[in-house]
């Protein structure tokens, strides 16, 4: 994986997990639904797609989240 990419990666994972709403979920009217598809939109073609995918579609980003990409 990219580590640029990868670093990028979580900080906006961080900026935006700091600021999610607990109760916002895939397809919903999240402030922050756009910058989740961009993010999305972005890893496509990627090593990092899938893992990206799954971490952010729920708009949940969990510590053991975080922790598993930072160690891959």
């Amino acid at each position: 994986m990219n580590k640029s990419f990868l670093r990028c990666f979580l900080s906006t994972v961080l900026l935006l997990s700091g600021c999610a709403h607990s109760t916002s979920h895939e397809g919903s009217s999240s402030p922050y639904a756009a910058d989740i598809a961009q993010i999305i939109e972005k890893s496509k073609g990627t090593k990092a797609e899938t893992a990206v995918r799954e971490i952010l579609l729920d708009s949940v980003v969990s510590e053991a989240e975080m922790l598993d990409r930072a160690q891959a």
